[in-house]
């Protein structure tokens, strides 16, 4: 169990942070959960949009979309990938990736 007093600013990571926020140790279903299971929202899904920052672009807001995704926010089709098993990073929204690149370095 992590404990660090605090589960986000909005809520939006897994609820099994929270009982180290609650003096009683309870479990306390995030935004998201809270929205699916009233019936806001038809699946517990948040979307995130971030906007590329360019010198052209006057617009750098980014957008939560809870329940759905924006169609007019991407291309193609969206790819998944599970959450990692790896600690800490596992009592997050972590993924396992794999990171290769070339650099050319000069010595002096």
């Amino acid at each position: 169990m992590i404990s660090s007093g605090y589960d986000g600013i909005l809520g939006l990571g897994p609820d099994t942070l929270t009982p180290s926020t609650t003096p009683g140790g309870e479990v306390i279903p995030t935004v998201t959960d809270n929205m699916a299971s009233q019936g806001l929202i038809s699946s517990a899904l948040v979307g995130v949009s971030f906007v590329p920052t360019t010198t052209e672009n006057e617009d750098q807001s980014g957008e939560l979309h809870f329940g759905n995704t924006d169609d007019s926010k991407y291309t193609g089709a969206i790819a998944y990938t599970p959450k990692t098993t790896t600690y800490p990073a596992s009592a997050y929204w972590g993924i396992d990736q794999s990171i290769t690149y070339a650099h050319d370095y000069v010595l002096d």
